[in-house]
């Protein structure tokens, strides 16, 4: 019976450790903005206005100058980014928004500037991608987005690997290209879901093996003792 409790000790301590191991979100996947993810900070000079947020059907949506988006906790693995690519919607025709990229310290020189055009409309089927080259090193960062001069929405990030020597740049780069075509005109957005702070995780599998082969162990060494 001993032994049986034992296991079952295990495996209890191994379920439990699986939801405490967690990984950081890789940046080369397509990162779609979500009411829990990034995270938004309004900009504090301006009380009066909606605030900034995730809007369904917008991305993050209601904004204006000198809001921000935190993407906190993205993996760039071992060989770090040399482009990063915005998907942004920019409705008011013949304007324009631009928009800053930082690493890790908002009051650090940006790493990418994005100038966004009209793109037909605010919402999901009108964005448009825009791609700057950047030099992100490896490991885990957080990346900032900031608005300086409209609105506009932004829906998703992604980034292309770059070398195992890549480092942080130290100039701010000139204005993004487009890459993708405007979609019809849409609404604006109207409703606002506050984000929260926490980055989408995902359990780090081969640690909870390790995890679980070493109670397995301890618990055999234990049932031979008993036995002598």
């Amino acid at each position: 019976m001993k032994r049986v409790s034992i296991l079952i000790l295990a495996v209890l301590l191994v379920c439990s450790m699986a939801f405490s191991v967690s990984a950081a979100q890789s940046a080369f996947t397509k990162i779609t903005v979500s009411a829990a993810y990034p995270i938004v900070t309004n900009a504090p000079d301006d009380p009066g206005k909606k605030p900034a947020g995730f809007v369904d059907g917008y991305g993050i949506g209601n904004t204006a100058k000198d809001d921000v988006a935190a993407f906190t906790d993205l993996d760039f693995g071992d060989t770090g980014a040399s482009t990063a690519t915005m998907g942004f919607a920019f409705g008011t025709e013949g304007g324009s928004s631009t928009l800053l990229m930082y690493l890790d310290d908002l009051n650090s020189t940006p790493i990418a500037t994005f100038v966004t055009t009209y793109s037909g409309g605010w919402g999901t089927a009108n964005i448009k991608d825009y791609t700057q080259n950047v030099k992100i090193p490896k490991g885990k960062h957080t990346v900032y987005v900031k608005w300086t001069n409209a609105t506009g929405s932004l829906q998703k990030l992604v980034f292309g690997a770059g070398t195992a020597t890549a480092a942080a740049t130290t100039a701010a780069p000139a204005a993004s290209t487009t890459t993708k075509a405007a979609a019809p005109a849409a609404s604006t957005a109207t409703k606002t879901t506050t984000a929260s702070t926490t980055a989408p995780k995902a359990a780090d599998m081969g640690m909870v093996t390790s995890i679980f082969a070493l109670a397995m162990s301890g618990a055999a060494v234990f049932g031979l003792k008993k036995k002598h």
